[in-house]
């Protein structure tokens, strides 16, 4: 009996054994899970052109934008979760959302979460509200410990820019508006922004200066997904992109991005 046991036990083994892979491939069908709950749930967190918050508070911007043709590709809707940059990672590990948009493949982040193809590139620089270009021609001129700088925390801009930047006084917020309260208010010299966010602010606001140092820093810009050893979502994500940039119409979200 005793033997007959371990035997019926060998085969119970073998049996969880052939089946494991199925089930852990299942566990980890991120796409099959979207297209079952028939919604995509988005990480939003406010950077233009990227993400804004309209007053009825819907969501709107490149990412908005961008998500509309996805979604229609997957055939689901989409659902929009309130995050901040430096959270975000957290919160694709935890399955508060699905994506992640306009998130910068940095190493650090790629230990924790996926990306898929890149959908633009951005280009980091320096606002200042005088004129300083010929004073921070170069990353390196503007690495003194007189320097006061504003970033948004957990952004690529910071994590890329912060690496060159080791002596500067780095103040850092949680979201555009307080970054440019800081400069506005005269507690930091220069915030940390990329192109596009730059040109909104001189175009609204009648005043600043956008200083680009050399070498340009142009960082490609991904759709961040959850880690799995399932990858349906981001080849079918993959596709997608590239099909919308065959036919020209990722150049046209950005067009329409930036106006």
């Amino acid at each position: 009996m005793a033997k007959l046991s371990t035997i019926l036990t060998a085969i119970a083994v073998l049996g969880l054994l052939a089946v494991a892979p199925d089930t852990v491939a299942q566990a980890t069908n991120d796409l099959q899970k979207i297209k079952d709950r028939k919604v995509v749930r988005v990480g939003a967190a406010t950077a233009f052109p990227f993400y804004e918050r309209a007053l009825d508070g819907t969501w709107k911007g490149l990412i908005p934008d961008l998500m509309q043709p996805v979604a229609q590709a997957l055939g689901v809707s989409v659902e929009y979760v309130d995050t901040t940059w430096g959270t975000a990672s957290a919160g694709l590990q935890s399955d508060r959302f699905d994506i992640m948009g306009a998130f910068n493949k940095t190493p650090e982040r790629a230990l924790a979460v996926d990306f898929t193809r890149p959908i633009g590139a951005t280009v980091y620089g320096l606002l200042s509200l005088t004129d300083r270009s010929k004073e921070f021609e170069t990353w390196a001129s503007v690495n003194r410990n007189d320097v006061r700088i504003a970033a948004v925390d957990g952004t690529g801009s910071y994590r890329t820019v912060s690496k060159q930047l080791t002596a500067v006084q780095w103040v850092l917020v949680q979201n555009f508006e307080t970054l440019l309260l800081e400069l506005d208010s005269g507690r930091s010299q220069l915030a940390l922004t990329d192109s596009m966010e730059a040109k909104r602010y001189i175009a609204q606001r009648k005043k600043g200066v956008y200083i680009i140092p050399t070498p340009i820093l142009d960082v490609p810009t991904n759709l961040a997904i959850r880690k799995s050893a399932d990858p349906k979502l981001r080849e079918a994500l993959d596709q997608i992109i590239e099909n919308l940039d065959k036919k020209g119409q990722l150049e046209i979200i950005w067009a329409n991005a930036i106006k």
